[in-house]
């Protein structure tokens, strides 16, 4: 009497093949993971860039506010004394002009905090949304594995 060998060949063929499934699966889950991180540290990146870029705005807008200030003084002071004779009009618009160049460069910078800021809110955004992608990359795994005995082929379950 011969034992036909076929049944558990196709059986071991088949188990094979699922624990190559299986590999793959996890080498996939493994370059998602890789990927998710680089994306969080990217947007964490942007987020540190564009806290930096509001310190930056923030300080240019301080330091134009002082400029602004004294040349609003002076465009009053020599519009009075314009009134009474003791400047020219030349002297005035100079003061007019400083006025408007620095007021012109607070709102520039003004705008830069603006955007700084929302800057920061895109790449927050983004980080929290690659943040919350990598749970459930960590979480996906084989849910089953085959095991192959000589006797039988058993699947079990993985928790």
């Amino acid at each position: 009497m011969q034992l036909d060998d076929d049944d558990y060949k196709a059986q071991l063929a088949q188990a094979s093949a699922g624990v190559e499934a299986a590999k793959a699966a996890l080498e996939n889950n493994r370059r998602q993971r890789q990927l998710q991180d680089s994306k969080i540290e990217r947007a964490l990146a942007g987020i540190d860039q564009a806290n930096a870029e509001i310190i930056a705005a923030q300080a240019g807008k301080d330091a134009v506010q002082a400029d602004v200030t004294r040349t609003v003084l002076e465009r009053n002071r020599q519009e009075a004394l314009l009134r009474t004779s003791s400047t020219t009009q030349q002297k005035v618009e100079a003061a007019v002009a400083d006025e408007q160049r620095f007021t012109g460069q607070y709102a520039s910078r003004d705008a830069d905090l603006t955007q700084a800021r929302a800057l920061l809110r895109s790449n927050e955004s983004a980080a929290e949304a690659d943040g919350e992608g990598k749970p459930c990359l960590s979480r996906k795994t084989v849910s089953w594995l085959p095991i192959f005995t000589p006797r039988k082929l058993h699947w079990k379950s993985r928790k």
